[in-house]
C-alpha cells in the first residue's frame, strides 16, 4: 500500500517517456486536461479559461478537482491532476513551481451598510459581525492579527464556499474580509463596497504546480502559458 503511489508516478513517468511528443495545436488538438485548485482559484479564473479554450482550443475539455483540504503533492504524484493552482505555502521541492501574482485582504460590505461609510476603524471594525469562508482553517489570519493586538471579533457566519458570501453581504449587515480579487468581482456584480482593513495583515503568493513529468510537454506548456496570462490579467493594485 506504501509503495502504490510511487510505483503509479514511476510508471506514469515512464508511459510519458517512452510516447512519441506530438506538436500541440491549440485549434486542432482534442485533449483533456485535470486541474487541481481551490474554490477561490475556481471563482477567479474558471469563467475566463473556459472562454479561452472555446476560442482558441475548441476540442480541449476540462475537469477541476478541488484541492479545499488538501495539498496537491499526492494527487499530482499519481498522474490524478496534471496541475494545481492556489496558494501552496510549502509545495514538495520535487515539483515545479510558477508564481502567478501576490495576494491581499480587503473588506467588503453592503452599499447602504448602516455604519459602515467611506472609511472603516477598527474599533468599528470588530464590533461588526463578520462572514467567515472557513476553507481550511476554523480561524484565519485576520484572528492572529487582532490576537496580537490583545483584541477578538464575532464570526457570526462561518460557510465552507465563496459562492453564497456576496448574497449573505448585501442581505444583511456582516463584514467579509476576503481576497481582493475576490472582493472586487463581488463588487462589478452586485452592490458591495471595498474598504481597505484597518489593521495589518499578510499577504500571500498565489502559485501553481505540476509534476516534472510533464513539465516539457507541449500541451501542458501551453495550458500553463494560458492560466499565467489569465492570473497577469487578475491583477489589482
Amino acid at each position: 500500500l506504501e509503495l502504490h503511489g510511487p510505483i503509479n508516478a514511476a510508471l506514469a513517468q515512464i508511459q510519458h517517456t517512452l510516447s512519441t511528443p506530438t506538436r500541440f495545436e491549440p485549434r486542432r488538438a482534442v485533449h483533456h486536461f485535470v486541474i487541481g485548485a481551490s474554490d477561490y482559484m475556481e471563482f477567479l479564473v474558471m469563467p475566463r479559461l473556459v472562454s479561452l479554450l472555446q476560442e482558441q482550443a475548441p476540442g480541449v475539455d476540462l475537469t477541476v478537482r478541488s484541492l479545499q483540504l488538501s495539498q496537491p503533492e499526492e494527487a499530482l504524484d499519481r498522474g490524478e491532476i496534471d496541475l494545481a493552482f492556489g496558494y501552496f505555502p510549502n509545495p514538495a521541492k520535487r515539483l515545479h513551481e510558477a508564481h502567478l501574482f501576490t495576494e491581499h485582504l480587503a473588506c467588503a460590505v453592503r452599499n447602504d451598510h448602516p455604519t459602515v461609510k467611506s472609511r472603516l476603524t477598527l474599533s468599528q471594525y470588530v464590533k461588526l459581525p463578520h462572514l467567515f469562508v472557513a476553507t481550511r482553517r476554523r480561524s484565519g489570519v485576520v484572528d492572529d492579527a487582532l490576537a496580537r493586538l490583545g483584541m477578538t471579533r464575532r464570526i457570526s457566519v462561518s460557510i465552507p464556499h465563496f459562492l453564497v458570501a456576496p448574497f449573505i453581504i448585501v442581505a444583511s449587515d456582516v463584514i467579509m474580509t476576503v481576497n481582493s480579487r475576490i472582493a472586487l468581482t463581488y463588487a462589478r456584480a452586485l452592490p458591495i463596497r471595498v474598504l481597505p482593513p484597518p489593521l495589518k495583515l499578510p499577504d500571500f503568493p498565489i502559485s501553481m504546480v505540476w509534476h516534472p513529468r510533464s513539465d516539457k510537454d507541449d500541451a501542458h506548456a501551453w495550458l500553463r502559458a494560458r492560466l499565467s496570462e489569465i492570473c497577469r490579467d487578475l491583477q489589482v493594485s
